[in-house]
């Protein structure tokens, strides 16, 4: 199963899945002879997208591939579904109710944007969910040990947000390409600091920014500091 967590809506899912998927399949079968008469076997691929930002959107939904060819015949040879899941707080109760950590996650969401409006700074407001999750027994654990972790990861993640909304209200605008190189020097950055390795950057990067293995390689090796 591909899935990815998203805060701002993205119509084209199913196009990166494709891109995702076939990177996959491409890896798994490349010492098997897809030219063989035999069968090759590979695995069965589900594509799921979990939402959490401030747009209104259904507690289930489908992005379809079908849906962004230009002149659809109505009799489509290859479709790729995305399912979408709102995990906004209120929603998808029966999937909550069974995954505690996506609940909490929910929970902890939910108050930061909540203090957000009361606090002067984002980084008040986050420390003040968490200390109000810990406070509640709410991801109790991995809050306590993670704390500051969680402090620096969420708060760029919520200008990452923010960066991508003004990033489609300036699209046309120069220097886009500055900002965007920025955007990811900085991720890179952060996943150094929470000890991610290369290759999951990497696949981070690919995500984010709807990039081929190879440009993103690119930011890695202009950015990725190594030790002397």
């Amino acid at each position: 199963m591909l899935y990815e967590h998203q805060s701002t809506k993205n119509p084209n899912m199913p196009l990166r899945n494709l891109f995702y998927v076939s990177d996959i399949y491409s890896s798994l079968t490349k010492d098997k002879n897809i030219y063989s008469s035999s069968l090759i076997k590979i695995p069965e691929p589900r594509f799921v997208v979990f939402y959490n930002g401030l747009d209104h959107v259904p507690e289930q939904s489908t992005l379809n591939l079908s849906d962004m060819y230009e002149n659809p015949s109505g009799e489509t040879s290859l479709e790729l579904i995305t399912q979408v899941l709102n995990i906004n707080l209120g929603y998808n109760k029966a999937l909550m109710d069974n995954c505690e950590a996506l609940h909490g996650y929910a929970v902890f969401v939910d108050l930061v944007r909540k203090y957000q409006k009361a606090e002067h700074t984002l980084k008040a407001a986050v420390a003040k969910a968490i200390n109000k999750c810990i406070e509640n027994g709410i991801l109790a654990d991995f809050l306590k040990d993670n704390k500051a972790e969680v402090l620096k990861m969420s708060i760029y993640e919520y200008d990452e947000a923010k960066h991508i909304q003004l990033e489609r209200k300036e699209a046309r605008e120069e220097g886009q390409q500055e900002e965007r190189q920025n955007s990811i020097k900085n991720l890179i950055e952060v996943c150094q600091d929470l000890n991610a390795s290369e290759d999951d950057t990497v696949h981070r990067i690919m995500q984010k920014y709807t990039l081929s293995k190879n440009d993103a390689k690119k930011y890695i090796t202009q950015y990725w500091k190594t030790n002397a």
